[in-house]
């Protein structure tokens, strides 16, 4: 009975066993699909002739990775608002034009811009943290974390 009851859990254990490793190839099997299918994509853009590069158009292509299918979007994406480097006025902008009331828009847009470094007078960190909590929209906490790291040099 005891033998029995062993031999029961090694096989049970060795299927969970089975089950992880065939996991983990899968995992890696797609990961590495997905990669080639990237390195394809920026190869292809890198051709020096323009008639054979794919369109950034936002059409899928199909692509095969070993036997793996991959699906690839190319998307323009230079028409994206990066808030760490556009001008208080265009986040200004944005703000207002997704519903902020023009007051609460150019103060926030100034914050942000002083905290990414993009604003012409910048103020200490502390009180554009506080600025952009007070809006609402980003708590204190998540700001302080998102602060890069201060150097010991200075």
């Amino acid at each position: 009975m005891l033998i029995a009851f062993v031999v029961a859990h090694l096989t049970a254990a060795g299927r969970t066993e089975i089950r992880i490793a065939r996991n983990l190839v899968t995992n890696t099997v797609t990961q590495a699909a997905a990669d080639g299918a990237i390195f394809e994509a920026i190869f292809n853009l890198s051709d020096p002739q323009l008639q054979n590069r794919w369109p950034v158009d936002g059409n899928p292509r199909e692509l095969v990775i070993g036997n793996t299918r991959v699906v690839v979007w190319l998307e323009d994406e230079a028409w994206w608002i990066n808030p760490n480097s556009a001008s208080p006025a265009l986040l200004e902008g944005l703000l207002r034009a997704t519903g902020s009331d023009p007051e609460s828009a150019r103060r926030l847009a100034n914050a942000i811009g002083e905290w990414a470094g993009s604003a012409p007078v910048a103020r200490p960190q502390s009180g554009c943290s506080r600025t952009i909590a007070q809006q609402g929209s980003i708590t204190d906490r998540r700001v302080r974390r998102s602060r890069p790291p201060m150097s010991s040099d200075a």
